[in-house]
């Protein structure tokens, strides 16, 4: 599958971006890191909100599912994860 196609899904679900791979460790690391601030700064923004309207604001983490799509990859061959 071409890069644009994920591109696109991206921009219409308004979501970053960023090609890794693990077997490479290419971006592997900065996906995380980048996450992992994603987060924070969510949760940040919520205890400020929290903090002007005088509520309480819950945040709650669930374990989200991942589902990963195996492609073929260009040789025609099954990628392997």
């Amino acid at each position: 599958m071409k890069r644009s196609f994920f591109l696109q899904i991206a921009r219409e679900h308004s979501i970053p971006f960023l090609e890794t791979s693990a077997k490479s460790n290419i971006n592997v690391e900065k996906a995380f890191m980048d996450l992992a601030q994603a987060i924070l700064n969510k949760v940040q923004y919520l205890r400020e909100i929290a903090k002007k309207s005088k509520r309480v604001v819950v945040v709650k983490f669930e374990c989200a599912r991942i589902r990963l799509m195996q492609l073929p990859n260009f040789e025609g061959k099954d990628a392997s994860y």
